[in-house]
């Protein structure tokens, strides 16, 4: 094409074939409106890979003989060049090795995209969780509200003691991790949806905060209690609830425990979309304590010695052991039981105070990394818990008084060369132990 006495070659676009001519020679602004152009054409998704060539103008002007420098325009890993040619002159001969480099550049890339396109990636392999449902989100939400809970240094000669204070929590006991977090798994495996019945048996702390966590979300909560169980955590369950099942019946061991059992699976075959959270056996129980209360005790400690729990259902020391034991390599794990339960191997008899002890052989004990075992009498307990509240000011409830029984009673056997480092966990606070291991007259009946 002859043009003002100019010989000019079209740019063409590759992705749609379109032409375009500059509109004088060395023209920058139609090369402008062409790379433009081709930014547009190039970045449609119909075209994910697409390389561009424009043809060289090959430009002269009869009385206009000049060099100008090749122009180069990167667009991703491209490189579209416009160059002009004279037809004679020293930099003809370089302009030449350009063109040849970079149409060497563009050869690399093309069997570069070749290679990726022929090649074979294998599909991710990615395990697929459930849609969150709306349960989830609702206690996915409360999350925030189970806070680290601090530890306190007491008094005791021979070792540097510390308490736990797991009353802290914000329905007041150690119970609000595993009672959280059991719903919380349960609703993230679809097991549990709104419409479904939570029942579980309770002496009065898992209880209270299951049903403090099932009333935020909209479940509705059977709990099934026994006369042991505090008035005031019974008083707060009837509020709560809309009912409540109460058993009166003691078990061969003396205890209520296996009666409640009964109970539940009773209510379970006769409550469509019923749950029943088996603190006892369910397994994310012992996660909760192994996540949460013994990950902030690993936080808290540079070193620890003795850790004193006080065992139940064994989801806490179930836990808090295994963790403890791969952070703290020779800490000693001293399990805390009352007087008349068989979790340990003692005899069965009547028991008075609630939250320790069992009438069962829990299942999460198997899972327990336990090196000793300490016995308190229910007299014993009552007296620390009192020694508690005069000399270190904690006003904590039973199990707890029973590990710091405990750590009494173990202190001869803690010999070394250093002041032993102890732990002992106060599960939950004493306002409900007000009218049992806090009155005189109460625990007169103990001896």
């Amino acid at each position: 094409m002859v043009c003002c006495r100019r010989r000019v070659q079209w740019w063409a676009c590759w992705p749609c074939s379109k032409r375009m001519a500059p509109s004088r020679c060395g023209s920058l602004s139609s090369w402008h409106r062409f790379s433009h152009h081709f930014h547009a054409c190039s970045t449609q998704p119909r075209l994910p890979q697409v390389t561009a060539r424009c043809c060289a103008a090959l430009c002269h002007h009869r009385h206009h003989h000049r060099r100008r420098p090749a122009l180069h325009v990167g667009i991703d890993k491209r490189s579209v060049i416009m160059s002009f040619k004279p037809r004679h002159g020293p930099a003809s001969a370089a302009l030449q090795q350009q063109t040849a480099a970079s149409s060497t550049i563009t050869a690399h890339y093309d069997a570069e995209q070749h290679q990726q396109k022929t090649k074979t990636t294998p599909a991710p392999t990615t395990l697929e969780r459930p849609p969150a449902t709306r349960l989830s989100r609702r206690l996915e939400q409360l999350r925030p509200i189970l806070r680290p809970t601090p530890h306190v240094p007491l008094i005791m000669e021979g070792m540097n003691l510390f308490a736990k204070l797991e009353f802290v929590n914000p329905v007041g006991s150690i119970k609000d991790r595993s009672a959280y977090w059991i719903l919380k798994r349960a609703a993230e495996r679809g097991e549990i949806n709104e419409e479904t019945t939570i029942v579980e048996s309770s002496s009065g702390n898992f209880a209270t905060a299951l049903a403090t966590f099932t009333h935020l979300v909209g479940l509705r909560f059977i709990p099934v209690i026994d006369p042991n169980i505090a008035a005031s955590y019974e008083s707060f369950l009837r509020n709560i609830c809309t009912s409540v099942a109460k058993v009166d019946e003691r078990d061969d061991t003396g205890g209520f425990l296996k009666t409640r059992l009964e109970m539940v699976k009773q209510l379970c075959a006769t409550i469509p979309n019923s749950y029943w959270t088996n603190q006892y056996a369910n397994e994310d129980a012992v996660e909760a304590h192994y996540l949460l209360t013994a990950g902030e005790i690993c936080d808290s400690f540079d070193s620890l010695d003795y850790v004193f729990i006080a065992v139940s259902t064994a989801g806490t020391i179930a836990g808090v052991s295994r963790r403890l034991k791969e952070h703290f390599p020779n800490i000693k794990v001293i399990g805390v039981d009352s007087e008349g339960s068989i979790i340990f191997g003692g005899a069965p008899r009547k028991r008075h105070i609630p939250g320790l002890g069992s009438s069962i052989i829990p299942p999460l004990l198997s899972q327990a990394l336990i090196d000793d075992v300490v016995v308190v009498p229910e007299s014993e307990t009552a007296a620390a818990c009192q020694e508690l509240l005069t000399t270190q000011g904690l006003f904590v409830g039973g199990s707890s008084g029973t590990a710091y029984a405990a750590v009494k009673r173990y202190a001869p056997k803690m010999v070394g060369r250093k002041r032993p480092t102890v732990l002992f966990l106060c599960a939950d606070r004493g306002t409900p132990y007000l009218d049992t291991v806090y009155d005189s007259n109460w625990t007169t009946r103990l001896e």
